[in-house]
Formats: structure tokens, sequence, C-alpha cells
């Protein structure tokens, strides 16, 4: 037999008002708790996880970001902008341009488009340029898969680029394996069948129920061949029900300024961030003060949600939506969606979540920084293993 296996288990938007109804899910730990999320969507979380640290530290926020000084703006090849705009503008189009564009711009990690205008994409830069779950992925710090490069830990990380079917067999073979120490589930499907459904939606039963199953399969063959296993079952965020939309762009258009030319601005699904000079900013900020169920961010609290960053590259004014509102049409599509997240982490339907069979960790861990701190911690406890063996 195996010493300590840790397993841990990343279910993206799996969040505690998602599983509170559903014991039958719970149980699969002894203790269950919900965690604040951070704010900010996927971009912001998963990196937040994967190095323990907040946006403000790793710089990981929203995907679209101004460009200039430390961030490099986006070249779109030729041919994708003489393409007539009816063709590129199609969804399935965009996903193969995006493709062509993450390749002339050497970005490694997760890339679309969206429908953010091509003519005008020189003006921002992507904030994920590399693999976040490779080691040297995030633009400032480490992440626990530099720790685990390093430790030389015998380790399994699920590889977002293959199938989920392929990582839940990847990660029961590798259970399986007595030297196996530290592994790690990335599942990002029940992100998309939520903001399809929504938590409310019968069908998420069996959502949950699939999950469980995937779960005890890898956790029976980790004890059929280790000492000891501790396990953790996480999310990212939690998602809230979309009750209602909101148009921002006739309140931005009618200011009388081009967006992109005369200031910049990423419509996102629940934020709309902007970048102008006075008194375009002065112009822009009355326009939107009249849009209902937006409301523009105060700095400080930015600063007390660890996403303040100096040089203003995710936006000099932040509008956020409330929770439940939807803004559409954005830069980041025109689906009328039944769920979403993206919203104040105060909000209940915000919080992640963790289950738990480490009493230390139930008792410690408040938010989901925390839970990379937890992996950062299960490393170092089989590398000291190493080093005093050797």
């Amino acid at each position: 037999m195996g010493g300590v296996c840790h397993c841990f288990f990343f279910l993206d938007a799996c969040g505690a008002e998602v599983v509170r109804p559903f014991p039958a899910f719970t149980d699969l730990a002894p203790d269950w708790k919900p965690l604040r999320s951070v704010f900010g969507y996927s971009s912001a979380c998963v990196p937040s996880i994967l190095s323990g640290s907040y946006p403000e530290d790793h710089l990981h926020w929203s995907f679209f970001q101004r460009a200039g000084g430390e961030v490099a703006p986006l070249r779109v090849p030729w041919w994708v902008r003489a393409l007539p705009a009816p063709l590129r503008d199609r969804g399935r189009v965009r996903s193969h341009l995006s493709r062509s564009v993450a390749r002339a711009n050497g970005i490694t990690g997760y890339f679309q488009l969206y429908l953010m205008p091509l003519e005008h994409l020189g003006r921002y830069g992507h904030c994920e340029p590399r693999d976040i779950f490779s080691a040297g992925g995030l633009n400032r710090g480490t992440s626990f898969v530099d720790a685990l490069a390093q430790s030389g830990v015998p380790s399994w990380v699920a590889d977002w680029h293959r199938s989920e079917a392929d990582n839940w067999a990847g990660m029961e073979r590798a259970a399986g394996d007595p030297g196996s120490r530290v592994l790690f589930m990335y599942a990002a499907s029940l992100d998309g069948w939520l903001h399809d459904h929504t938590r409310t939606h019968p069908g998420i039963e069996g959502e949950l129920a699939g999950y469980r199953r995937r779960i005890e399969g890898v956790l029976d063959a980790a004890r059929a061949a280790h000492d000891e296993v501790r396990f953790y079952v996480f999310s990212d965020h939690g998602m809230c029900t979309v009750t209602s939309h909101v148009d921002v762009m006739p309140a931005l258009a009618a200011t009388g300024l081009r967006m992109h030319v005369d200031y910049q601005c990423v419509v996102d699904s629940t934020m709309v961030r902007l970048w102008a000079e006075e008194p375009h900013r002065a112009r822009l900020r009355d326009a939107l003060s009249s849009v209902p169920a937006i409301t523009l961010l105060d700095p400080a609290w930015l600063a007390r949600e660890r996403c303040a960053f100096p040089d203003d590259r995710f936006g000099q004014d932040i509008w956020l939506a409330d929770p439940g509102v939807l803004l559409l049409p954005s830069h980041m599509g025109n689906a009328r969606l039944a769920g979403m997240h993206g919203y104040d982490p105060a909000h209940p339907d915000t919080n992640a979540v963790l289950l738990t069979n480490d009493d230390e960790a139930m008792r410690d861990v408040v938010d989901i920084v925390g839970v990379g701190k937890l992996v950062r911690r299960a490393i170092a406890s089989h590398a000291a293993g190493l080093n005093g063996r050797a």
C-alpha cells in the first residue's frame, strides 16, 4: 500500500447554493461549507485557486484589458480583417478565427474572440497569454503546478485540452498507482450546463449524481492503493439565475462618442469597463448613471476585494450589474443565458463550496484562495517526505 494520497476535485460553478438542496451529493464528505469567491469571472477565480493568491497579486482578472505598458496589444492577421463582417461575426466562424488569432499572438492559454471588434482589437490585450495550468503560466507569481514541477512529488493534473471523460479516466488510473501523491481534477462542464439551465432546473440532480459517481470511482481506486486518502471537492464560484436583461449600448451611443475610438470599452456579461480621458469620462458616467440595475464601483470597494490594479489595465471605471441582471448585448455574446456569475461576491449565489474529510481544511479555509494554499500544503508535506528519505 502507498502512503497518503491527496485528491482535489475542482468542479467549475458547483456553488454552495447549487448543492445545498441535494444531501445525496453533499453527504459524499463528512462536512461541507460555502466558500467566498473572488470578484470576477473564471478568468479571475481559476488563477486564484491555482496560485493561492488574489487577482491583484497574480494579475489575472477579465480576459480583455487595455493594451499598453506590460499588456501587449492583440494582433489580427490581415486575412481575418479582410473577411466580410456578416461572415466573421458568426459564432462558429468566430470560434475558428479565435484559434488563428491565438496563434498569431503566441497565446497558449484559453482564448476566445467572443464578439470583440476585430478592427479595434489592437487597442486591447488578453490576460491569459500562457496556459495557466502549466508551469510558468501565471502573469505574476507561481501556481501549485510550479511547486509540483520543483518538488518532484508524484502527481497527476487534468489537461483542460482533453475531454472530461478522458480526464476522469486518467485520474482514476493515477489514483490506483500506490506511488501517486497529489491528484488534481479540473472539470468545467457543469459551468456550461448551469449557464443554459441554472441551478433550479430539475436536471441538476442528475448532473450532481454523475459527478458523485466519478468522484467515488477515483476515491475507491485511491483507497485500494493507499494507506490514507484525503479529498477536497470544491468550486470557483456559483451560479445566479438570470431574471432580467439590461442593454447599455443605447446609453453609450447617446453620448455621441465612438466606442473604441473616442474611448475604450468592454461590455462583459455583468460589467461595463471603460477607459476615457476627460471630458469624455464624465460624459460616459452621466450616461450610464441613468441605466437601471448597474452601479459604478468605488475604488475602495475594488481594493477590499483585492481587485485593484494601479495601471487601470482592466478599467478606469467599472460598472457592475445587480445579481440576476444580464447585460445584453455584450462583447461576450448575445445569448439569453439562464444563469450567470460575476456579481458581487457577497451575494449567496456567488459562493463556492468545499466538501472534505480534512478537519483542518474545514476549519481554516474561508475562500477559494485558501483552496490553493491547501494544494501547496499537500505538496509541501509530500516534498518533505521525499527529502527525508534522500
